[in-house]
């Protein structure tokens, strides 16, 4: 066989971060993830400043987020898997 069909021809890419963008993204959602969570205990402890909207806002605005970060983190995996 010839390099060419091993697939180790192909050129390198540019330091590695080809999804640089993609990935600070995920990161910042994932922050706001976790930042949720700890908003999400306080707000079931019954701390009257917790709370900011009416609970379905609250819950519609939890569940954005997290399907959101499904969606990046799945999209990233898939093109990371992919090269």
């Amino acid at each position: 066989m010839n390099r060419d069909s091993l697939g180790q021809d192909r050129a390198p890419r540019a330091n590695g971060r080809k999804y640089e963008f993609l990935e600070r993204i995920t990161a910042v959602v994932l922050a706001i993830i976790t930042a949720s969570l700890a908003w999400m205990l306080l707000a079931g402890s019954e701390v009257a400043w917790v709370r900011l909207f009416a609970e379905k806002w609250e819950v519609a605005v939890i569940l954005g987020l997290f399907t959101t970060a499904l969606v990046l983190v799945s999209v990233l995996a898939l093109l990371k898997s992919r090269d």
